[in-house]
């Protein structure tokens, strides 16, 4: 399912950057940031995607923002966890997502009748009887996404709190070399050969900024 997924966003991602290239006819679907060395960055809705500087993609970005109910140290931490797994579920929802529509035609004939008796004396006895026919007709749609996919290689590179909206954040990414990482670790583990390269050491600051707002772990995605 991994190589399926990573062959659909090579031909998503190349299609994306050519189209990126072509901001001009095309642009909804999102600013393409060069840089010197030639290489470049997509962005999407949630999504960033790097490319080098022959339009191969290099690694993927997914920054997801979550409102802190109770903003001491637990209730930051539980909302980072949820930013993190909503993150990643950007990503599989960009590698793939089935979506379903339905109609619903609804149809109904309903006939009542009544009667009612007036009983007196002699001739006076009348009977009354009353028909009424309902007719009801409705029509609904039933819009659904559902998306599920396998990722390798994918760390944490930020996490963050925001005092003044209350909100924490968690930036995810996923790389080439991170995958080829995780398959390596996978079958060394599995009875396997080693992997063939090490991952790259941890880089940025060791302290960490107190609370109200804070900042932690920035480091580059090995690539």
């Amino acid at each position: 399912m991994l190589k399926n997924h990573i062959a659909t966003l090579g031909l998503v991602v190349a299609t994306a950057f050519c189209v990126a290239q072509n901001a001009s006819s095309s642009p909804e679907v999102g600013q393409s940031q060069m840089s010197a060395n030639g290489s470049s960055t997509l962005k999407l809705e949630g999504i960033d995607i790097d490319f080098d500087a022959a339009g191969n993609w290099s690694a993927i970005y997914s920054t997801y923002t979550q409102p802190v109910e109770f903003p001491d140290r637990r209730g930051i931490k539980k909302a980072q966890i949820i930013a993190e797994e909503k993150g990643k579920a950007e990503i599989i929802r960009f590698l793939d997502q089935e979506v379903s529509s339905e109609r619903l035609v609804e149809e109904v004939d309903k006939t009542v009748e009544n009667a009612e008796r007036n009983q007196g004396t002699g001739n006076d006895d009348k009977l009354t009887r009353t028909s009424q026919r309902q007719m009801v007709e409705s029509v609904k749609e039933f819009t659904r996404s559902y998306a599920s996919g396998n990722l390798r290689g994918v760390t944490v590179l930020e996490t963050g709190y925001n005092e003044k909206a209350e909100e924490a954040w968690v930036k995810i990414g996923i790389s080439q070399k991170t995958i080829t990482i995780a398959n390596g670790l996978r079958q060394n583990l599995n009875g396997g050969s080693a992997p063939t390269s090490p991952p790259a050491p941890r880089q940025g600051p060791s302290d960490v900024p107190v609370q109200p707002s804070e900042s932690r772990g920035t480091r580059p995605l090995p690539q």
